[in-house]
């Protein structure tokens, strides 16, 4: 009789602990069964450091995710978020996190800088003025020539076949106040222009994050017997009596894959 109380027993503390649920987090366990559930926005954040230490970033990130969501100006926790997004490679999401974190904290800002520098410079490397973004040179091709020594914004200017425009056989980056020739870029036959400008270009992303814009060109050139093509940018404010406006704004999903 005592053998089948103490099975009875121990049947029921089985299916107790199946009814009691660990505290999840999208597709997966985000509290194991050995840890003690989160209450606070802190402990959430304690949690997301323990994930982080061992390597186990998914789940880190969304322990921090809890925390914010608990608690938005949660500064150490959009720190620690930018953390384990680095690590796995996220640097633009690391960088708007890190800077989220110094804006709710300003005190932070000393210990984040190395981290945010370091993702920086992943996501904006420096690329060199007159840098070759798409294509390549080839013997016979057509000349560009982008001259962007009185522009007020690095630029990049894309090239597509007319039959396509949605993607640049040809993008090349030239940063204000400089100007460059790239000979044999072009091969004969017909092109839309688009332009992106703005400053830190994001080579990731392949587009600029701040004071974007995006343009086209509103007539097509045929290169199959012109020799190449310049291009000038000039401020706002200095247009010479040569000057035509055929350049149209267009939204970013417009704009051809580079």
């Amino acid at each position: 009789m005592r053998i089948r109380e103490t099975g009875v027993l121990l049947l029921a503390v089985v299916l107790l602990a199946a009814l009691v649920p660990a505290a999840t987090a999208g597709d997966g366990n985000l509290v194991e069964s050995s840890r003690a559930t989160p209450v606070t926005a802190t402990d959430w954040n304690l949690l997301g450091g323990t994930y982080l230490n061992e390597g186990r970033y998914d789940l880190a990130i969304a322990a921090f995710d809890e925390a914010i969501a608990m608690e938005p100006g949660h500064a150490r926790a959009y720190f620690n978020r930018g953390q384990a997004l680095a690590k796995l490679g996220r640097h633009s999401e690391a960088i708007a996190a890190y800077e989220t974190a110094v804006g709710l904290d300003p005190a932070l800002k000393g210990v984040v800088a190395g981290f945010l520098s370091a993702s920086e410079a992943v996501v904006y490397p420096g690329i060199p003025s007159g840098s070759v973004l798409s294509g390549y040179f080839q013997p016979g091709w057509k000349y560009l020539e982008i001259d962007n020594r009185y522009g007020n914004q690095d630029v990049v200017v894309a090239l597509t076949p007319f039959s396509t425009r949605t993607v640049a056989t040809t993008a090349v980056y030239v940063k204000k106040g400089y100007s460059h020739m790239f000979y044999q870029v072009i091969p004969p036959g017909t092109y839309e222009f688009y332009i992106t400008f703005g400053s830190r270009w994001n080579s990731q992303e392949k587009r600029f994050d701040e004071n974007a814009g995006y343009l086209r060109w509103q007539l097509p050139q045929s290169f199959d017997s012109m020799s190449g093509y310049t291009m000038t940018f000039l401020s706002q404010e200095v247009q010479p009596s040569w000057f035509q406006r055929n350049l149209v704004f267009i939204e970013p999903d417009n704009f051809p894959r580079i």
